[in-house]
């Protein structure tokens, strides 16, 4: 890893950018102060700084020459254009660059920067929760110090391993594209519970917890996004589907804020374990604001993943045939998460 003195420059430092920096910093490897993010976006520079308390800029020459260590997380269409430059590759001679782009060749990075050590990385989606896989190979001349220092640092957001560039793409396909492959038999199981008969939302849930499982995942799934995003996996739907069994034989059954059960323990949400402390702080905080009725996590209208805005029926939040229907990753929520 870095020494104490030395500086980690994450360039284009989007979702998964921050997800390294986060992960970096929650492991203790580096301080805030050992970290230079770039964005060309000023919002995004803004909120890192306000976030983590690492430098920012948009400058990627200033971060460059201030780095022993340089991880490209720009566009893969953006890489040439940024590493092209005369002056930025001048200043990235004799320095470690790992590229995260897809599909960017360490024959292409070392064209780019024939002066640099360059390691090519595939991480994936599960990062962003420290739960990731990241796949490196190291482009020629790259020492084994160099090579280990880049799997420490993809360590802090999962696991990491080496292989050699030929497989790459191979990786990219299986690594990258892996967890979106995952969901896809989860919902083919879902569809198949439907088609014996179950109701879509018990389906889904029982696919979905077993598949969590499978995968080696626990079932503590709250997370929460830069928007407020909230996204959740109940622990224990039983007595929530016996109450409502139970007021639908009565004749007494209304459709309601399934979250509201979480203050009549209804809805059990799954153990904060294994997840970040300040993550684990926010969902705590947020789950005590729910079940005390002054956070509406699906107060409408509300934006679900695919861009659909689903409006309520009669109210002002979603019901539960709403929520259970929709894409739960959700986006747009008009409350706010407490803060830290």
């Amino acid at each position: 890893m870095l020494g104490k003195t030395e500086t980690l420059a994450v360039l284009g430092c989007g979702t998964m950018g921050e997800a390294i920096v986060r992960g970096l910093l929650r492991s203790g490897k580096l301080e805030p102060s050992q970290i230079f993010a770039t964005d060309r976006r000023a919002e995004v520079v803004r909120a890192l700084k306000e976030k983590h308390g690492v430098r920012t800029g948009s400058d990627n020459r200033e971060a460059c020459q201030a780095a022993a260590v340089v991880i490209v997380c720009v566009k893969p269409h953006e890489v040439e254009p940024l590493l092209a430059d005369p002056a930025l590759a001048a200043l990235l001679t004799g320095k470690l660059v790992v590229s995260i782009a897809a599909g960017v060749r360490l024959d292409q990075l070392a064209g780019l920067l024939p002066k640099s050590a360059v390691v090519r990385a595939m991480p994936n989606t599960p990062c962003l929760i420290g739960e990731g896989m990241t796949v490196i190979a190291r482009g020629p001349g790259v020492t084994d110090a160099q090579a280990a220092t880049a799997l420490e640092i993809f360590r802090c957001v999962g696991g990491c391993l080496e292989a050699e560039d030929k497989v790459m793409d191979a990786v990219t396909s299986l690594n990258g594209s892996g967890p979106a492959f995952a969901y896809i038999i989860l919902e083919a199981l879902s569809d198949g519970g439907v088609r014996m008969g179950l109701r879509r939302d018990v389906a889904m849930q029982i696919a979905a917890q077993r598949g969590i499982y499978a995968f080696g995942q626990d079932s503590d799934m709250i997370k929460f996004g830069p928007k407020a995003q909230l996204t959740a996996i109940i622990d224990n739907w039983a007595p929530y589907y016996l109450q409502r069994t139970n007021d639908a034989i009565a004749g007494t059954w209304k459709s309601t804020d399934t979250w509201g059960g979480l203050s009549s323990k209804l809805v059990v949400m799954a153990p904060y374990t294994n997840m970040p402390d300040d993550v684990k702080a926010l969902a705590e905080k947020t789950e005590a604001a729910i079940a005390a009725g002054t956070l509406h996590p699906f107060k409408c209208p509300v934006v679900d993943q695919d861009g659909k805005t689903v409006e309520c029926k009669g109210g002002t939040h979603l019901d539960d045939g709403q929520i259970l229907s929709m894409n739960f990753y959700v986006k747009g929520v008009d409350d706010k998460i407490p803060g830290k």
